[in-house]
Formats: C-alpha cells, structure tokens, sequence
C-alpha cells in the first residue's frame, strides 16, 4: 500500500449549504509538498425503489443545471449533516423527491461518487413495498418529474445509453447482478 500524503494546512475557500471546498496543503512521502483541492461533502443516499408487482422501478428525470438538461435518476440527496444516519436520510429523500413511502428499506452499498477530488461517500438502499403519496418538502430547485418504468425498459436505457447518471447506472446494474437479469424477470 502508498503511503498517503499527510496534510499540513487547510484553507477553507469557498462554503455552501452541501459542501465545503478546501485548500489543502500536504507533504508527499517523498518529503515534497503541493496542494491539493478537495470537496468535503456531508455524504449523501441513493434509493432504488421497487414496485416488485407488477415488477416496476420509479425513476426521476430532474432538471440538472450542469448538464444543461433532465437526467434519468434513481432518488437521491444529500445528508442534513454529517451524523445523520444513512438510512434515515434516505426515507426521507424517497418522500421528498417521489412521494412514496417504504415499508422497507435496506442498505446495498456505498461508494465514492468522484474520489478524485470529493469526499462524498454515496450510501445505497433499495426500498420496497412502496405506498405512494405527496412528494413533501421539495426545495425550490428541485425540478423533478417522477416515472414507473419497467425493470426491462430501465434495462434498455441504460444499453441504450440515455441513463447517464453514475449513482443510477450502479444501482441499475446491482439490480441486474441481483436480482437476476431484467429480461429473465419480467
């Protein structure tokens, strides 16, 4: 294993309602020094909710600024603080974005969205038994139109290429690895 760079001084340089970005700089095993620019962020959930009858996936397409343009999603957002627990946050995201409630909720995984040069370590769950409501608590910048799509049609747009988003796609892909493959359970 690398030894890790280890960090001298941190200057805060810019802070949002999400994340903070940072400044820091450190000392290289070598002895050299250099800085590094990192986004801490508090960690966020990903849901993929499942409507297993008839077998359905609820996806979004919200307006995404950087992009430009509606990108196929799975729910998802940030943690209110870096305490809260992952799961907590994510039933809470599920009613916000989609309006469903789970009767069940459970951890997949997690992963780093972009450990390049962001912190944010992205925890997984897939809900069921889905009870659908109002979408409560939205922010004003969430622009999201909610879809039931097939497990199969989900499965196309991902082949196809027109679900871009890296949080959907692992989450897609988890449930074809799974779950068995989307064309076998339809």
């Amino acid at each position: 294993m690398v030894d890790s760079p280890r960090a001298l001084r941190i200057a805060e340089r810019f802070t949002s309602r999400t994340f903070r970005l940072v400044t820091e700089t450190v000392r290289y095993p070598d002895g050299s020094t250099g800085d590094l620019h990192v986004v801490r962020h508090p960690g966020a959930v990903a849901i993929l909710p499942l409507r297993l009858a008839p077998r359905r996936i609820v996806l979004l397409s919200p307006y995404r600024h950087a992009a430009g343009r509606p990108i196929w999603e799975i729910p998802a957002g940030t943690r209110d603080r870096p305490g809260e627990p992952p799961a907590r946050c994510a039933r809470r995201e599920l009613v916000e974005e989609t309006g469903y409630r789970a009767g069940s909720i459970a951890p997949v995984g997690r992963f780093y969205t972009a450990p390049g040069f962001c912190d944010e370590l992205m925890h997984l769950f897939v809900a069921w038994r889905l009870e659908a409501g109002e979408a409560i608590g939205r922010d004003a910048d969430e622009l999201i139109d909610v879809h039931v799509l097939s497990w199969v049609e989900a499965s196309r747009m991902v082949r196809e290429g027109r679900i871009e988003d890296a949080k959907t796609l692992v989450a897609l892909l988890w449930l074809d690895a799974f779950l068995g493959r989307a064309s076998r359970v339809e």
